[in-house]
């Protein structure tokens, strides 16, 4: 049994049960993408030059700059189109690549579809043999079990077995046994080859089912990227398709644009046209010859003439324009002695005109001036006299006169009749004869005249203060001359001035620039009198206050420093032609006086003031004239005026329009050669407020003794004037001595302008303002900041003075700005004794300062005999240094006061001055008196006061500008004379 038991454990096989691996392919889970596209864009809205709507037409600014503004909008669509178009071309490009990689895509996925169609058949195939393997196993396992069974039921007891090992077929029992072993083992070998088939085919089906998985992953990467790329590419064709229409709108805007610059182009040349002039606006470099003019041409022209021709009057010095500026600030008369036009003491008493000087030297003006500079040359168009013969008999010639002079104004006057005035900077007026005019600096006046038919017609322009000419000649044959207009009586003027109730040297520099009162200064400088009407007494009104040309109401009024309101505005409905030359000039009743000199606002209109009228009129009657009257005095400023200028269409704003009112007065100081507005110099005034589509009202007052061209860049403003609407248009107005002329600026231009004096020297000195719209500055001008400009106008300018002579030598450097200034003074004696002075002084405002320094005296005498020693004591010199402070003011009369403290406090006074009595010759003193109370230092002898004295007097005769030659006495020094240099 025990045998039996082996054998079945030896044959006995281990059956291994075999799951069928699951084979069917489980779908994989896709997330439904939402689909997405770009934002659509909004469609950009078309734009049409669209203009407010206004009281009266557009302004040629506001037309030009809507030209522009277009032009800048073309610019800019232009550009924009072709970036559309670049981004349209680079989304078609991008959409043909999408396009090419979903063809790759496509061929991918067909490829691997392929493949997972041979995996499944290769894996079916697997699976099939698997299962042929595994029921061919079973099988042989069924019949080795039957075996076994078989072979137990014959062998069922010891007894049985034995009797088959004893009998005698125990043999065929061997070969059974033999037979059963055999069969076993080839079926055991035959179930390990199974086993091993199955292991292999097991093994081929894992890998094919990884490689299934791994291939169906794949394809579903490749489909979310074939969905990814539909999805872009719905996005880049709506793109494309949004890109044509903005590309659409944009080259129907484009060329809306383009016909709007067209319209635009064609109004403006129906508008702007006419004469103007362009120069440089660094430093000096104008008065150098940096200019030039610019002549628009009209499409159409309105005017018939035949020919026109530029003149460009200019003046010329063989100085450098910086050693001008430095020598009017060091404050000499050498220009006015230079030009002829010194008024001496000897002329003002020969006169009469003594009481006069005195009340111009109590307001500390030395005289009437009219110009600064002596000019070497004054030109037209390069030279002295100009000679055009091209020009033939009966011709029409339009005249264009641009004054592009530094600092001279002229008189004009031409030959044969009164030409024909129909341009005023580059605007039109109503056409009107006038032949004598007065063309300020940066004014352009147009005239048509006509070549006579034999001569040569003269345009003759005499410098205003009379010191020179310039001509030019249209024409062949003889000269037709054209008036000569006598000199301006300087003495004259002064004594006329001196009638007259005002108050003269309005301060330039204020003590306090950033609180500035502008109705007060006016109120109390200026020009003022009693004035009795047939209303009653109107005691103390400024010269200027009623403003006869004003048009419109002051709606909205901001009282920011301006004028006042009046009543009796006179509006004009017509455009009736203006009275020929001056006929439009103020009526005044009494003294009569040189037409030429006259200084007028054209905004009086004032009775009853007679002075002395036995003087007669030095002018001349150009052809229907009208002479000054009225006002005594009053009428040497009757021709200063603009009511000859009517503008052919109404320029009066809308009543509806705001109205900012602004005052300037403008200011100066002729020792420091100061130039500002209501005391404060460009480089500390704050910025003139200018908004924008708002009638800024400025009125400019005149404080000073000379004339002030006022100039405002990128405006043309109404000069109110007796023509009412009709007031003309211009960018540049004269403002006379004394007087006020207003101007309406409508603001169309934002940015920051310059407003100045187109006087260079005066620009220079301080006389501008920044006109602002208070609108971001151009990031192009980061590099140019403001305070470049600013400076310009408070510069450091340095002099000295070099005086040698026989009894004694000085020198004397300065070095000063708007307000500070450096002084250095050094006094050597024959006697060997010297005094140097270091000072620094502070303006305070134009006539007092501070100052503080350092003096040095150097003393040579004789000590006391030593005794036992024969002779005299031996010379010593002794050095005392001592810190001085005090105060610098120019009195009235022009004294120069000094009152000081030094460290051993002693007082000092001392007070000097100096008169033109001769042409070219100057008389000059100068007392200093020091006490010393012995506060510090013992004094000797146990004194207790000690007083010193110096004194001197002399006399200098101008050779030239740098040179003189000097006589004087000094109490010190004794007499003696000199050369005296200035550098």
């Amino acid at each position: 049994m025990w045998l039996l038991l082996v054998l079945s454990l030896w044959l006995a096989v281990p059956v291994v049960a075999q799951q069928r691996p699951n084979t069917k392919k489980q779908p994989a889970k896709t997330t439904k993408a939402r689909p997405t596209t770009a934002p659509k864009a909004k469609p950009r809205p078309k734009t049409s030059p669209t203009t407010r709507p206004a009281a009266r037409p557009k302004s040629k600014a506001q037309l030009e700059r809507e030209r522009l503004s277009n032009l800048r909008q073309i610019q800019r669509t232009s550009q924009e189109l072709n970036q559309t178009q670049e981004k349209k071309k680079a989304s078609l490009g991008q959409l043909n690549v999408i396009k090419e990689k979903l063809t790759v895509k496509k061929e991918v996925i067909q490829g691997i579809s392929t493949q997972l169609q041979g995996i499944e058949s290769n894996v079916n195939q697997t699976a099939t043999q698997v299962l042929k393997t595994q029921q061919t196993l079973r099988e042989l396992k069924t019949e080795y079990a039957r075996l076994l069974y078989t072979a137990s039921k014959t062998a069922d007891g010891f007894n049985k077995l034995m009797f088959l090992f004893a009998s005698d077929s125990f043999n065929q029992f061997a070969l059974r046994l033999r037979y059963v072993r055999q069969y076993t083992e080839e079926r055991q070998r035959q179930a390990a080859r199974i086993m091993g088939a199955q292991t292999r085919l097991h093994q081929q089906l894992t890998g094919l089912t990884q490689q299934q998985r791994r291939k169906s992953s794949l394809l579903n990467t490749q489909l979310n990227e074939n969905r990814n790329l539909l999805s872009l590419k719905t996005k880049e064709d709506q793109m494309v398709q949004q890109l044509s229409q903005q590309e659409q709108g944009l080259r129907q805007e484009l060329e809306e644009r383009r016909r709007a610059v067209v319209r635009l182009d064609n109004l403006i040349a129906e508008r702007v046209r006419g004469t103007y002039w362009y120069h440089s606006h660094t430093m000096l470099q104008e008065q150098s010859g940096v200019y030039g003019a610019i002549v628009i041409e009209p499409r159409q022209e309105r005017l018939t003439y035949d020919k026109d021709l530029v003149l460009v009057l200019s003046d010329w010095t063989n100085q450098k324009p910086q050693n001008v500026l430095r020598f009017l600030k060091r404050g000499t008369e050498w220009y006015n002695i230079r030009k002829g036009t010194a008024t001496p003491l000897n002329r003002v008493v020969a006169r009469g005109a003594f009481g006069a000087q005195l009340n111009f030297w109590k307001q500390r003006m030395e005289g009437f001036d009219i110009a600064d500079i002596y000019y070497d040359a004054f030109l037209v168009n390069g030279q002295p006299v100009q000679r055009y013969p091209e020009f033939r008999p009966g011709e029409r010639v339009r005249l264009r006169i641009v004054n592009g002079s530094a600092s001279t104004q002229f008189w004009m006057t031409f030959g044969g009749e009164a030409p024909l005035l129909v341009a005023a900077d580059g605007q039109d007026v109503v056409p009107v004869k006038h032949n004598k005019t007065f063309i300020a600096v940066a004014e352009t006046y147009d005239f048509l005249v006509t070549v006579p038919a034999s001569g040569q017609l003269e345009l003759r322009a005499m410098a205003q203060d009379g010191s020179g000419t310039t001509s030019a000649y249209l024409g062949t044959g003889p000269e037709l001359a054209a008036p000569v207009l006598p000199r301006p009586d300087k003495i004259g003027l002064m004594q006329q001035m001196a009638q007259m109730k005002m108050r003269m040297g309005a301060p330039a520099l204020k003590f306090r620039p950033s609180h500035v009162d502008a109705q007060q200064m006016k109120a109390n400088w200026g020009m003022q009198m009693d004035m009795q009407g047939k209303h009653g007494k109107m005691g103390d009104h400024k010269m200027g206050d009623m403003n006869m040309g004003g048009d419109k109401p002051m709606a909205d009024m901001d009282r920011s420093g301006g004028g006042q309101q009046m009543d009796g505005m006179k509006k004009n409905d017509q455009p009736a032609k203006p009275k020929s030359d001056m006929a439009g000039a103020n009526k005044m009743s009494g003294m009569k006086m040189p037409a030429d000199t006259a200084h007028a606002s054209h905004q009086l209109l004032m009775k009853g003031m007679k002075t002395d009228a036995a003087k007669p009129m030095a002018g001349m009657d150009m052809g229907g004239q009208k002479k000054a009257g009225s006002m005594g005095g009053m009428d040497m400023f009757a021709e200063y005026n603009y009511d000859y200028l009517r503008a052919p269409q109404k320029t009066a704003y809308a009543d509806t329009v705001p109205v900012r009112e602004i005052l300037l007065n403008l200011t100066g100081n002729m020792q420091r050669y100061i130039w500002s507005m209501n005391g404060v110099p460009l480089s500390s005034a704050d910025k003139i407020p200018i908004r924008s589509n708002q009638i800024t009202r400025i009125t400019y007052n005149n404080l000073t003794m000379m004339h002030h061209p006022m100039h405002l860049h990128g405006h043309f403003f109404r000069v109110v004037n007796e023509n009412g609407e009709y007031s003309p248009l211009k960018h540049t107005v004269n403002v006379p001595p004394m007087n006020q002329v207003t101007i309406e600026v409508l603001g169309t231009e934002p940015g920051d302008w310059f407003l100045h004096c187109h006087i260079l020297y005066h620009m220079m000195g301080g006389m501008a303002r920044i006109a602002s719209y208070d609108t971001p500055r151009d990031p192009r001008l980061k590099g140019f900041p403001l305070s470049n400009l600013l400076h310009e106008t408070n510069r450091y300018y340095t002099w000295g003075r070099l005086d040698v002579a026989s009894h004694m030598s000085s020198l004397n450097l300065t070095s000063s700005d708007l307000r500070n200034q450096f002084n250095l003074s050094v006094e050597y004696g024959w006697n060997r004794n010297m005094e140097t002075e270091a000072t620094y002084e502070r303006y305070l405002y134009d006539y007092l300062r501070v100052f503080g320094g350092v003096n040095i005296e150097n003393t040579r005498r004789r000590a006391v005999p030593v005794p036992n020693e024969p002779g005299p004591g031996k010379m010593m010199t002794e050095s005392s240094a001592t810190a001085v402070a005090g105060l610098r003011f120019l009195t009235p009369y022009l004294f120069s006061l000094d009152a000081r403290l030094d460290n051993k406090l002693r007082p000092r006074l001392s007070l000097g001055r100096e008169i033109m009595i001769f042409p070219r010759l100057a008389a000059f003193g100068y007392y200093e008196y020091q006490a010393d109370f012995g506060w510090v230092t013992k004094l000797e002898n146990n004194r207790s006061f000690t007083k010193e004295v110096v004194w001197s007097t002399g006399l200098e005769y101008l050779l030239s500008r740098n040179f003189s030659l000097v006589g004087s006495y000094d109490n010190r020094f004794g007499g003696g004379g000199g050369l005296s240099a200035r550098f």
